[in-house]
């Protein structure tokens, strides 16, 4: 990756990379960083988790050890039902930029719809 400086201090803090879904990416995040940090939308996130998989035993790293957080996603429940079932780790669901009262319904709406969802 272009970025820099790349972290000294032992034990790291966690780096994601947060990228489309390319050899280069996969093996960048294999090579130095602990995850992926896909922008949902951009393909399908749950495809592309085995080239991740690989990336990291072709460089010695078990590939379970590979965190997938899937960033701005919509909240719909079925998509987040599979990214549970495919081991995805993490999504950030992406919120209304509003008021207190509308950002906290649609908090409540994305946590009720979700608890039905994965019962």
């Amino acid at each position: 990756s272009w970025s820099w400086p790349k972290p000294t201090q032992q034990p790291a803090p966690p780096l994601h990379v947060g990228a489309r879904a390319t050899s280069e990416v996969f093996d960048d995040i294999a090579t130095w960083a602990d995850g992926w940090l896909p922008i949902e939308g951009y393909g399908d996130v749950i495809e592309h988790l085995p080239r991740l998989h690989h990336a990291f035993e072709q460089h010695d790293r078990d590939p379970e050890t590979a965190v997938v957080t899937v960033y701005s996603s919509q909240g719909e429940p079925a998509l987040l039902a599979s990214y549970h079932e495919a081991g995805i780790d993490r999504v950030v669901v992406w919120l209304p930029p509003a008021n207190e009262s509308t950002v906290l319904a649609a908090l409540d709406t994305h946590t009720h719809q979700l608890h039905e969802h994965l019962s």
